[in-house]
This record gives structure tokens, C-alpha cells and sequence, in this order.
């Protein structure tokens, strides 16, 4: 008797706790619904070599046709050209050869941020301020492009133990925050 009246309050709760739910998802406009399904984060896929190189790629690509856009200078231009060659060379080998490796990560972080966090500081800024800072500008991307031809030369010569100086150093240089 007594396990008839539990199981008769159990089901009577999972029945209030089913009405509850099917109604109050039931006054949702569908509407709502339709957005939310549209909006909806999809599922990652695994980050796989090939999906790490076309979306290096993509950056890359991207980094290329907003310079381009731009009202540059030639030498600036060409310097971010290069920049762009040498990732394009360097960046693919080091997510096949050393997935795992800091300069592997420090690669992918110029492609995707670094390159463009320098350029669009400098668009930022009013035209006339621009000539100002133009040569600052150059001195950033010079460096930059010498670090990039150095890691370039690294991985195409396999010099695992500079990989991991070179990683260190453009860790230090552009990763961290400017107040560390």
C-alpha cells in the first residue's frame, strides 16, 4: 500500500513536470525558436592539420587583401607581401612536422594576429597622424619580417633547437600583453 502511494506522488510529479515543460515550450513563437536554431554556435570540428593550414590560408589571405585595400605605401606593401610568402612556406610545414611546437602556436598567431594588430593600430589613426607614425610603422614590420624570414629558414633546415629560441622570442615580443 504504502508503494503504491510513493509510485501514484512519483508519477503525478513527472506528470505536472511534463505539462509544465510542454507548455511553456509550447508559448515560445516559433519565430524565437527559428532564430535561436539560426544563431546556434555549430559543432567544432577537431582542429585537424589540413583545418589549421586552410584556416593559416584564409588569414593569410585575408591579411593580403586588406593591406591591399589600403592606402599604402609601395615598400609597405611589398614588406607584408613577403611576410605573407614566408608564412605561407613556414607555417604549413610547422603544423605538419611539430603540430604541438611554441613556434608552430607563435606562426599561427602572426598569420591570424600580430601581423594585423601592428596594421590596424595604424589605420586607426587619423591620415595625417599616419605620416607621423610611418616610420615607426616600417621599424615594427621590418622586425617583424626578419623574425618570420628566420623562422622560415629554421623550418625549412629542421633546426628544432633554434625553433624553440625563435618560439621564446616572438613569444616575449608579441603575445604577451604590453603591461607584462
Amino acid at each position: 500500500m504504502f508503494s503504491t502511494i510513493i509510485a501514484s506522488c512519483i508519477g503525478g510529479l513527472l506528470a505536472i513536470i511534463i505539462a509544465v515543460l510542454f507548455f511553456r515550450k509550447k508559448g515560445k513563437p516559433v519565430e524565437e525558436e527559428i532564430k535561436n536554431e539560426i544563431n546556434r554556435e555549430p559543432e567544432k570540428p577537431a582542429d585537424t592539420p589540413e583545418l589549421l593550414i586552410e584556416n593559416t590560408m584564409d588569414n593569410l589571405l585575408y591579411l593580403n587583401v586588406f593591406i591591399r585595400t589600403k592606402k599604402v605605401p609601395e615598400e609597405v606593401l611589398s614588406l607584408v607581401e613577403k611576410m605573407i610568402d614566408n608564412l605561407m612556406v613556414a607555417t604549413p610545414a610547422m603544423i605538419d612536422r611539430h603540430p604541438e611546437h611554441d613556434l608552430t602556436y607563435e606562426l599561427k598567431q602572426m598569420c591570424h594576429k600580430h601581423i594585423m594588430k601592428q596594421l590596424k593600430e595604424f589605420f586607426d589613426i587619423s591620415e595625417s597622424n599616419q605620416q607621423k607614425y610611418m616610420e615607426s610603422l616600417m621599424e615594427r614590420l621590418n622586425e617583424m619580417a626578419d623574425l618570420i624570414k628566420r623562422a622560415r629558414d629554421i623550418v625549412e633546415t629542421d633546426e628544432v633547437t633554434e625553433m624553440k629560441m625563435i618560439a621564446g622570442f616572438l613569444e616575449t615580443k608579441y603575445s604577451k600583453p604590453l603591461g607584462d
